[in-house]
């Protein structure tokens, strides 16, 4: 789920605006033997967004996002990895385009990486490469 700011910024054909996105995320590891192959993460990000107004690329407006958020789990262990806290920092980067009536759907690539920062002695971190298609309502 996300919440967008007003404009931030807007000349000339570029704009900056935002959200704030909330999201409830399952993982599943097959990873043998694992000490624990499933948790829950709960993740809040603020996302400040590029967009590109002036430009059209097949009826679509392209934008670049990016933000820093934090995540909390509900263990700190997921297949092979001990994270060592069931919390994490969230940088992601991204970019995407808008199209429909009214700029309704909105097709995008992150990427994410998670990780502790330091906080605890293990910190192995963790990579996700998503392909999101969103509604906007």
């Amino acid at each position: 789920m996300g919440w967008n700011w007003p404009k931030l910024w807007n000349n000339e054909g570029l704009s900056i605006d935002g959200m704030l996105e909330f999201g409830i995320n399952y993982w599943d590891s097959d990873t043998r033997p694992s000490r624990n192959d499933s948790l829950v993460d709960f993740g809040l990000s603020p996302i400040v967004r590029l967009q590109f107004d002036s430009f059209t690329f097949f009826g679509a407006r392209p934008f670049i996002e990016g933000g820093v958020g934090f995540h909390v789990f509900t263990d700190d262990k997921f297949g092979d990895k001990d994270f060592g806290i069931p919390f994490a920092f969230a940088p992601t980067g991204g970019a995407g385009v808008r199209f429909g009536v009214d700029e309704r759907f909105e097709l995008a690539y992150r990427y994410q990486h998670l990780s502790n920062a330091g906080l605890s002695d293990s910190n192995p971190g963790i990579d996700f490469h998503l392909l999101r298609l969103s509604y906007h309502f």
